[in-house]
């Protein structure tokens, strides 16, 4: 009996040791596993946080783009200008950080070669203000019909009556999911999409990606998307051809403030600004009665006053009549020099800005028959043809249309309140990118250079388009 109990004991005790054994081999296991999971975790979080920083470095550098071009263009023009310089705006290196060197490129729709980067900006004076532009304007515009012109006027008016194909509220009032539309000034070119007949296609054209390229897929017709005609060209839709954020501030070129010459004026500053002759002219004008409507009624102009003259014997005995005289002066203003001035120092508004005029030294020829009427076609190729070689002091007004007998005087002055001869907000594509993590980011972003600081109006990120251009390509330029 007792060899029998000391068996039975022997036998619970390696039980029991085994079982402690057993217990230790599965605490080790998990603690091996809790220890590997924690290791994971940690090198996850490295990674994760590597490649935040890498992130946020890209949008950094893409935004130092974005404060790059508001410092050029706050300045003077450098040599090179801005509308296609890669020495100012191709590959600038912003940092060398977390082993990468990170650099920015600023890039723009080429109008020579819609397959080549154009390193540059884009003035949105050279687009039609959808906000302000007329109805005769807008149809001109390719694939503009009247109907979408209707529902574009209803959409941004402040009535609620219907142009005669539009739609007001009670249209959108009766879709499957109802909106509130603008009765107002758009914020956004986007906007456009929730306008009845409006759509991507016609909003964007074949440049699906923003890239202002022609891409294979965008030059296939339909075998994939974007659905194209497959021309050979790339076609960018209303956007390229309209925007919501262009305005004038009236001022000269030196900053100062234009002279309101339907206002109260100061003689000797009317003087300053324009000469004494052409100061004489304006004021007998005024005295006459005269309102101007644009400065540019000063070239070639004739007036005739109408004025009293007394008697000077019966006045002087107290009994003095007074006769009607009239009197007919001609303006002084008559060559693109003096034109030149008069359009620089004056203005017919006290309003500190105006709306709606399109810059004749970077629109699109598309743009300009829009503006000036499909029959000035031969004006608009004789623009174009001319503008590339002006000097700067040439294209600082639009006077230049008259000085190279583009126009004559008759017509000038009914082309002259449409346009304007620069820009004073820009549009800017900017790619961040880090050359050996291949890491980008891309922003857009309206500048305005109108305020008293410059600004940024609109600021998006497009990085989930993808990458505009090859990055490889920009390693080349920059060496590895």
């Amino acid at each position: 009996m007792m060899h029998n109990r000391w068996k039975t004991r022997t036998r619970h005790t390696r039980r029991r040791a085994g079982m402690v054994l057993y217990a230790i081999l599965v605490i080790t296991a998990m603690a091996t596993m809790i220890a590997a999971s924690t290791m994971f975790r940690m090198q996850a979080e490295v990674a994760a946080s590597a490649s935040y920083v890498r992130t946020d470095q890209s949008w950094s550098a893409a935004y130092s783009g974005v404060k790059h071009a508001m410092n050029i263009l706050s300045q003077p023009p450098s040599e090179g200008g801005n509308y296609d310089n890669p020495d100012i705006y191709a590959d600038q290196l912003v940092c060398s950080e977390s082993g990468d060197d990170w650099y920015f490129t600023i890039y723009a729709f080429n109008e020579e070669d819609d397959e080549a980067v154009r390193y540059g900006v884009t003035d949105t004076a050279s687009k039609i203000n959808v906000n302000s532009a007329p109805r005769k304007t807008l149809e001109a515009l390719p694939e503009m019909t009247p109907e979408l012109v209707d529902c574009l006027i209803d959409f941004r008016d402040s009535d609620n009556e219907p142009q005669e194909n539009g739609a007001e509220q009670e249209y959108y009032n009766q879709l499957t999911h109802p909106y509130s539309i603008r009765n107002g000034s758009l914020t956004s070119i986007e906007e456009l999409l929730l306008i009845k007949g409006f759509n991507g296609t016609l909003v964007y054209g074949e440049d699906a990606n923003f890239n202002t390229l022609l891409d294979a897929n965008e030059d296939d017709g339909d075998e994939s998307h974007p659905d194209d005609n497959s021309d050979g060209m790339l076609n960018r839709g209303l956007r390229s051809q309209l925007t919501v954020m262009s305005y004038q501030l009236n001022v000269d070129s030196g900053n100062q403030k234009q002279i309101n010459i339907n206002g109260s004026i100061s003689s000797s500053k009317l003087r300053n600004a324009v000469g004494a002759s052409t100061a004489e002219f304006i004021e007998f004008c005024r005295k006459g009665g005269k309102k101007f409507t644009h400065p540019s009624e000063l070239l070639n102009m004739s007036y005739t006053a109408t004025t009293s003259s007394s008697g000077g014997s019966r006045r002087r005995r107290g009994r003095g009549s007074s006769s009607p005289k009239t009197e007919t002066r001609s303006s002084p203003v008559k060559s693109a020099s003096s034109l030149a001035r008069v359009l620089d120092k004056l203005t017919v508004s006290s309003a500190p800005v105006s709306m709606g005029q399109v810059n004749v030294n970077t629109a699109s020829p598309e743009v300009l028959l829009a503006v000036l009427g499909s029959d000035n076609a031969d004006m608009v190729d004789r623009i174009i043809g001319l503008r590339a070689d002006l000097d700067p002091e040439e294209s600082a007004t639009i006077a230049w249309l008259y000085g190279n007998d583009i126009v004559g005087a008759e017509a000038f002055k009914k082309v002259a309140p449409m346009l304007c001869a620069r820009g004073f907000q820009y549009r800017v594509q900017v790619i961040g990118f880090g050359i050996k993590s291949g890491r980008y980011c891309v922003l857009e972003a309206i500048i305005d250079l109108a305020s008293r600081t410059p600004r940024v109006l609109y600021l998006r990120d497009l990085t989930g388009l993808g990458v505009p251009f090859p990055l490889e390509n920009l390693q080349e330029r920059v060496g590895d």
